[in-house]
């Protein structure tokens, strides 16, 4: 028992040794390629930087009945955006990348159940482009909103991009589901 003792103690000592050892800090990774990102607030309608454009075009609103209905005091709106990329590097896009804000900094999920296509998952690179659309349900008295795009680059620390979404047309009849748009 005295021998188990002792191992025990001398065990603990060592390994309190051990943690008070300095080790010595690993290499630091070089992010000089690595931009940065501040968020900031959007400045119109369409976002850009080395590797994307995202532009965010005239909404409108989308009329659904039904289990797929917005609540009742919610409406639900489409937003037809573009991806563009503009480097090599891949940027991943799908409609739950996105989330509307409203001016009070209430924050709106999107859903799939929207008039038209929905963004698919994907991705860009310079020269190729994604069209879609990606639907919120948002309270009927709010016309103000900001889009917000927030992807994961490989090689690029964490980025938000933010879009102002145009004010809804009033003279536009709401769209049923299913209905595309003659211009798509």
């Amino acid at each position: 028992m005295r021998r188990l003792i002792t191992f025990v103690a001398s065990s603990l000592a060592l390994s309190l040794l051990g943690c008070d050892k300095k080790k010595e800090p690993l290499a630091e990774t070089s992010h000089a390629d690595w931009k940065t990102s501040p968020e900031v607030d959007a400045t119109g309608p369409i976002y850009e930087d080395e590797d994307f454009r995202l532009t965010a075009e005239q909404p409108s609103v989308c009329h659904k009945e039904g289990p797929m209905a917005p609540a009742a005091d919610l409406r639900r709106i489409s937003v037809p955006i573009v991806v563009e990329g503009l480097s090599a590097r891949e940027v991943p896009i799908g409609a739950m990348l996105f989330t509307l804000e409203d001016p009070q900094g209430h924050q709106f999920r999107p859903t799939l159940a929207g008039c038209g296509p929905s963004l698919p998952p994907n991705h860009v690179t310079r020269g190729k482009s994604r069209r879609g659309e990606i639907a919120f349900d948002v309270p009927r008295e709010v016309n103000a909103w900001e889009l917000i795009f927030e992807p994961f680059l490989i090689g690029r620390k964490k980025m938000t991009a933010r879009v102002n979404v145009p004010a809804l047309d009033a003279s536009e009849p709401p769209r049923s589901a299913g209905e595309l748009d003659e211009s798509e």
